[in-house]
């Protein structure tokens, strides 16, 4: 395990139980994340790259649909650098089925931005 420094790791060692969720524990509702991911995961079966045997970078990966079901669970949104990957047929990307699934998706720039980071 690697030690963070400075300011960030410390941000990230005082808010270690709000950014650490046990599936079981009941001050979130995992349930409705672990529904959230099947649902998704059988709905948009024919884009995952594990089942398509696509690139990732191509194609939306079973762990990028964690981190989407997790923030459509919690009611935030998604921060990733990647671009649609429309008008293809075959493949979606995390903007795409955020999109899809009615989760805000923002670049990290534009995260910053609304943050008043920048």
């Amino acid at each position: 395990m690697c030690h963070i420094t400075g300011t960030f790791g410390q941000c990230v060692h005082d808010c270690k139980n709000d950014l650490l969720l046990e599936v079981d524990d009941r001050s979130w509702d995992g349930l409705a994340y672990i529904g959230n991911y099947d649902r998704m995961r059988k709905q948009h079966a024919q884009y995952i790259s594990e089942y398509t045997h696509m690139n990732s970078k191509q194609t939306i990966s079973l762990n990028d649909l964690t981190v989407i079901a997790l923030a459509k669970t919690l009611r935030l949104p998604v921060v990733s650098e990647e671009r649609s990957a429309m008008p293809s047929p075959t493949k979606r990307r995390i903007p795409d089925i955020c999109h899809l699934e009615n989760v805000l998706h923002h670049t990290f720039v534009k995260f910053l931005e609304i943050e008043g980071l920048t």
